[in-house]
């Protein structure tokens, strides 16, 4: 605990110096800041947010029951999957920006929980060895982060002008959400069959996930078709000189 506080206080005065003003964001009241969510895409965004976390914080919530049979309850053991998860994780998130970047975010988010989809249902052959639970760990943790930086490009995108950050709250209250509800959806899994049900389970909100993004990338394909479908007819309409 203080090492935390002594490394916020070192960091504190850096961040004061070298951050840019960025403004203050949206003038007016409630109605206005909380203008993204009359967007569909933007609830769309968050809803996804919500069931992808809940899946991937499931198994983390519940990591030392999870992968008990291969750290034998040794906290040293399991302080090494939650070091290990980390790191992966900061290494999710710097390929999602990459990816993001050269493919589109909904690419990233499909890909992303479709191969995390894979690695929970894997994990019941892994958790006896801990040598394929660190490898289950170091993978899983790769594909759970590169849903975050594509989930948040696309809620900006989205927002009205001037409340971007504001969707981007959103989007982390979303996830906060997710922790919590996959605290309790792991809770009533463990209590009903014990740990080895949590992955399958986590592999089930990580799939609909995947599905909900393409339902909705499908979705705004049609919309952006049948805005260029108005904007042709108007051209076309329009009398030539």
């Amino acid at each position: 605990m203080w090492l935390v506080t002594a490394l916020a206080l070192v960091v504190v005065p850096i961040i004061a110096v070298r951050l840019p003003d960025v403004g203050g964001g949206p003038a007016g009241g409630w109605r206005q800041r909380l203008a993204p969510l009359a967007d569909r895409r933007v609830l769309g965004v968050l809803a996804t947010t919500v069931v992808a976390f809940t899946g991937i914080y499931v198994p983390y919530t519940y990591l030392s029951a999870v992968y008990e049979p291969a750290t034998g309850g040794q906290g040293s053991r399991v302080a090494v999957l939650l070091l290990v998860f980390g790191v992966a994780g900061t290494v999710g998130n710097l390929l999602a920006g990459h990816f993001t970047d050269r493919t589109g975010p909904r690419r990233v988010v499909i890909t992303g929980t479709l191969l995390l989809t894979l690695v929970f249902l894997l994990v019941p052959a892994l958790r006896g060895s801990y040598a394929t639970a660190v490898a289950a760990i170091a993978v899983g943790g790769v594909f759970s982060f590169t849903v975050t930086t594509p989930q948040q490009h696309l809620i900006m995108s989205y927002a009205p002008p001037g409340t971007q950050p504001m969707a981007a709250s959103l989007n982390q209250s979303a996830l906060y959400l997710a922790v919590s509800l996959s605290g309790a959806a792991g809770g009533l899994a463990l209590d009903a069959g014990g740990a080895t049900l949590l992955p399958p389970l986590a592999a089930v909100f990580v799939a609909a996930a995947a599905v909900l993004t393409w339902l909705f990338g499908r979705a705004d394909a049609r919309r952006h078709d049948r805005a260029d479908a108005r904007r042709d007819g108007r051209v076309t309409s329009e009398p030539r000189g």
